[in-house]
């Protein structure tokens, strides 16, 4: 089981798996269970003969026929309806299954790697998904951690997606402002590594050929996550509208009803940072808030 937030590369992680492993010359084989409606989940999974139900034609083999010998990547695993977790676990237990309207086994050997950025421990007390399917699935269980945990990986994800879309694009560019390196290198990344990845594609689209690329292009979620508020003034005058960085973090706060946590995110900042910023501005919560 691979876990962690969206973007930061679980599935990426589970090919590496498959790639560098003994499966590697059979199929890899990946199925998203929040893509699919409920009803045709089941199919894609197992599998069906012609007849079997209406629209369905002609047999059709499931994901875990097609991975076998090889690797199926269970995607968004939290979000599979608790009767298909029951199916699945049978076929964990008895390396078997059958397709929808067959009554011959197929036996099947293959690695099931579980993505999830959901907290399936939180799901089983909601009895949402199923403690024993957990077990079976927990084996090994991996986190990758957020961008945010691991920002020194920052600066070698920017040169690689640069160079990367650089050439998907036919472009060559001088590079980065010191200005917009910093900010990139500092900003928390909510979206993680795909959040980088799009960003750094919008910024390689937009500079000119052989142009450099400084803070005008950054979107404007970075622009408002600039730590150096003068600068952010001096740059972007319209967007804050020349207001003291007080009078800017106040309006939020009053805006939020004073809702610290709701306006740390606008500001993507962390709670604890946004405290410290008040302190350091003597901004304080009204007594009868």
């Amino acid at each position: 089981m691979i876990q962690g937030e969206s973007g930061t590369g679980k599935e990426l992680f589970a090919r590496l798996i498959h790639n560098n492993s003994q499966r590697a010359k059979g199929e890899y084989v990946a199925l998203n269970c929040a893509a699919i409606p409920e009803n045709l989940l089941e199919s894609e999974l197992f599998g069906h003969e012609k007849g079997s139900f209406t629209g369905a034609y002609q047999q059709k083999k499931g994901k875990l026929e097609m991975a076998s010998d090889g690797t199926l990547v269970l995607d968004e695993i939290g979000d599979m309806p608790m009767g298909l977790q029951i199916k699945l676990l049978r076929v964990l237990q008895e390396q078997e299954f059958y397709r929808l309207g067959s009554n011959t086994p197929i036996t099947v050997d293959l690695r099931i790697i579980a993505l999830t950025n959901s907290n399936l421990k939180q799901l089983i007390r909601e009895e949402k998904f199923r403690d024993d399917l957990y077990y079976r699935l927990a084996h090994h269980v991996i986190t990758i951690p957020s961008l945010r945990e691991r920002k020194e990986d920052i600066s070698a994800l920017i040169n690689y997606f640069t160079m990367k879309y650089c050439k998907l694009n036919n472009k060559v560019v001088k590079g980065f402002s010191m200005k917009v390196f910093e900010i990139l290198q500092n900003y928390n990344w909510p979206g993680n590594v795909r959040q980088l990845e799009n960003e750094i594609n919008r910024l390689i689209n937009l500079v000119d050929e052989g142009g450099l690329i400084d803070y005008d292009l950054l979107s404007d979620d970075l622009k408002f996550n600039e730590i150096d508020f003068e600068d952010t003034i001096r740059l972007a005058p319209v967007m804050i509208n020349r207001k003291s960085e007080t009078d800017f973090i106040l309006k939020l706060l009053e805006k939020n009803r004073w809702n610290k946590s709701k306006t740390a995110r606008e500001l993507n900042m962390t709670y604890q940072g946004l405290h410290k910023k008040m302190k350091k501005l003597a901004i304080q919560v009204p007594a009868k808030k």
